[in-house]
C-alpha cells in the first residue's frame, strides 16, 4: 500500500481540470485533509474532510445551489480518485469519506446523484473508441484508479455498483483479447478485472452464491446488461459457473497480457482460491 505523498496539480489544469470555484474549494479541502498528517490514518482524514465539507455545505433551503454543492462533490471525488494510485491508502479514504457523507444525512442522505454521476464517467472509458474530441477521457491509469475506487466501496455496500463489477469483469475476462486493440488496452481490461475481483472478491462471490441479476428482464427498455461476453454462453447476471470461468479465464490471459500485469493476475487469482477455501471451511 503506498503512502507517497499526493500531487493533484493536473486537475486545476484548464483544459483536463475542475473549472469552477466550488469545485476546487472542495478540492482544497481535500488537499488539506489528506496532507493533514504524514500518519496513515484513514478515518481520521476521511472525517475531517467530511466536517469541513458539510460545515461549508450551502443550507438546504436554499434549494438548487445545495444540490449543485452534492453534485459537485462527486464531480471532485470521482477526478481525485482517477488520480490517486489504485494501490494507494488515498483510496481508502475516499471510499470512508462516501460512508460518513451517507450517514451524515439531510442531503447527503442516500448519496443523492452519485450514481448518476459515476455512471455518467462510464460513458468516458478509454477502454472502448471514443470521440477523439472528448476531452473528459480518462487515462489507461486514471481508469484503473476509478475502478479500484468503485470497486472498494462495491465491497462496503455503499452505493448500487453491482452493474459496474458486471461490465468490468466482462470487459477484462470475457471477451477475445485479440479483438479488444492495443495490448496496452488489453492489458487495462485485465488489471481492472483483477482489480475488482481483489477489491471486492468477497462480495462478489456472494452475488454469484446467490445468481444475484440472472433473472433481471431483457427487452428493448432493459436491454442486456448483464449478458456474457462473446466468450462466456452461460447464464446472465452472478453465478458460480461464471465465478468458476472468470478464474480460468485469469490464469489463460497470463500468455496473452504484458509480463508486468502477471503480479495483478496472480494477486486476482489467489484471492479467488482464499475465498472459496473460507467458505469451504465453515462447513467443517
Amino acid at each position: 500500500m503506498s503512502v507517497e505523498p499526493l500531487d493533484f496539480e493536473s486537475l486545476k489544469d484548464e483544459e483536463r481540470g475542475l473549472l469552477n470555484d466550488t469545485d476546487l474549494h472542495i478540492l482544497t479541502l481535500f488537499e488539506s485533509a489528506i496532507s493533514s498528517s504524514p500518519e496513515f490514518n484513514v478515518d481520521e482524514k476521511a472525517k475531517r474532510f467530511a466536517t469541513d465539507l458539510v460545515a461549508s455545505a450551502p443550507d438546504r433551503q436554499s434549494g438548487t445551489d445545495a444540490e449543485s454543492y452534492v453534485m459537485s462533490t462527486w464531480q471532485v471525488l470521482i477526478c481525485i480518485a482517477s488520480r490517486i494510485s489504485y494501490r494507494h491508502y488515498g483510496q481508502d479514504v475516499l471510499v470512508r469519506i462516501v460512508g460518513m457523507l451517507d450517514a451524515a444525512g439531510d442531503m447527503w442522505k442516500g448519496l443523492p446523484g452519485f450514481g448518476i454521476s459515476m455512471r455518467d464517467s462510464w460513458n468516458h472509458s478509454p477502454t472502448f473508441e471514443l470521440d477523439t474530441e472528448d476531452d473528459r477521457a480518462f487515462t489507461l491509469d486514471e481508469w484503473l484508479n476509478l475502478n479500484s475506487f468503485v470497486a472498494r466501496l462495491f465491497s462496503t455496500t455503499v452505493g448500487r455498483f453491482i452493474n459496474f463489477a458486471i461490465w468490468e469483469l466482462r470487459n477484462g475476462l470475457e471477451e477475445d483479447e485479440h479483438d479488444v486493440g492495443t495490448t496496452s488496452i488489453t492489458d487495462t481490461r485485465v488489471l481492472i478485472a483483477s482489480e475488482w475481483i481483489v477489491q471486492s472478491g468477497r462480495r462478489l462471490f456472494r452475488e454469484s452464491l446467490l445468481n444475484s441479476l440472472s433473472t433481471q428482464p431483457e427487452d428493448a427498455t432493459h436491454g442486456s446488461p448483464y449478458r456474457g461476453g462473446s466468450l462466456y454462453s452461460g447464464v446472465k447476471g452472478f453465478s458460480l459457473e461464471r465465478w468458476g470461468f472468470w478464474k480460468r479465464r485469469l490464469t489463460e490471459l497470463r500468455k496473452d497480457v504484458s509480463e508486468s500485469i502477471h503480479v495483478s493476475i496472480n494477486e486476482a487469482v489467489e484471492m479467488m482460491t482464499q475465498i472459496e477455501m473460507e467458505v469451504a471451511n465453515t462447513y467443517h
